[in-house]
């Protein structure tokens, strides 16, 4: 997947609200961009982050997970829903509002795993089908909002991003830094189609411009006739480059 998954949890239960949000942040490309205990400012957060994917427990104070998902549906959102809950008997009550699938709990690191590969392959297919990689998407620029205003900037002027504090900065092919009020996941979904990738946690590259995979370092060389960086990158990013007769691994 070229892209972060973005998730979002609400649970009451402190303790598999932890767990699962560790198990799902063992995956280096998804992003928990919030954790909940009830559905009061959920909707709220939704309309900020919109995140790929929504982890409810059905049981929940205040509200349930039903209604509440009910209430999303009837708005028009359309992110994916994962209903989590210790009773199967609440599970057909769900299937009217066609989620993406149920964890029933207790689940553990094999059924997280298989969920987050079923997600993935789902916006793979979906980006496919919607013809999401066109040259006229990759001519347009992107907006992004700056501490001064607006930045509007091509993908392929772009060699990489990295996140700082409540920022990102992109490093560009003329060897400027331009600092966006967005956060990596939202860089990484505006830039989707766009051959870039992210390595770590904190880095999303132009695949475009890299060069060279260091194979003992784990570093990749990214380049311009303007500059050269060198980064880290994970295990699971390395053995994906490791198979690319286009790029160099030294």
């Amino acid at each position: 997947m070229e892209r972060l998954l973005t998730a979002m949890l609400i649970e009451d239960d402190s303790q598999a609200r932890n767990m699962l949000q560790k198990f799902l942040e063992v995956d280096e490309e998804v992003i928990v961009v919030a954790s909940l205990e009830n559905t009061l400012k959920a909707e709220e957060i939704i309309l900020k982050h919109n995140p790929d994917v929504v982890f409810i427990d059905i049981h929940l104070p205040y509200e349930s997970g039903i209604r509440f998902a009910t209430r999303l549906r009837e708005s028009g959102c359309e992110t994916l829903l994962v209903f989590t809950t210790a009773f199967r008997n609440y599970a057909l009550e769900a299937f009217s509002l066609k989620p993406f699938d149920f964890l029933v709990k207790p689940f553990g690191m094999v059924e997280i795993s298989d969920l987050l590969l079923k997600i993935k392959q789902h916006f793979e297919a979906r980006e496919i089908s919607s013809g999401s990689v066109s040259a006229k998407e990759h001519s347009a620029k992107v907006q992004f909002k700056t501490n001064q205003g607006y930045l509007f900037i091509l993908p392929q002027e772009v060699l990489y991003v990295k996140t700082s504090k409540n920022c990102c900065e992109l490093f560009l092919t003329s060897g400027k830094i331009e600092k966006v009020l967005s956060p990596i996941s939202a860089i990484s979904k505006e830039f989707a189609g766009s051959n870039f990738r992210m390595i770590n946690r904190s880095l999303l590259i132009n695949m475009g411009y890299s060069v060279k995979i260091d194979r003992k370092s784990k570093k990749c060389v990214v380049s311009s006739p303007e500059c050269e960086f060198e980064l880290p990158i994970n295990q699971n990013n390395y053995l994906f480059f490791m198979n690319l007769d286009s790029l160099n691994l030294g």
